[in-house]
């Protein structure tokens, strides 16, 4: 799977997972471990994102960042 298909995945995981825990949670029926779940997957996806933006950015000499054609 390319990069760009694997960040697709886990942003459509964390779209599924958000909206199935959403009312669990404002009803008070979401578990700790099930939160810390929820909170890895969402970590996961964030790191992707932030990793996706360095290789789409380079850093030149004078600090200032340029994006890659």
């Amino acid at each position: 799977m390319s990069r760009h298909g694997e960040l697709a995945r886990l942003m459509n995981l964390a779209a599924v997972m958000l909206a199935n825990a959403a009312e669990d949670v404002a009803n008070g029926h979401y578990t700790t471990p099930e939160r810390a779940d929820l909170a890895k997957g969402l970590d996961q996806l964030s790191a992707a994102l932030r990793e996706e933006l360095r290789e789409e950015t380079t850093v030149v000499d004078r600090g200032e960042q340029c994006e890659r054609s």
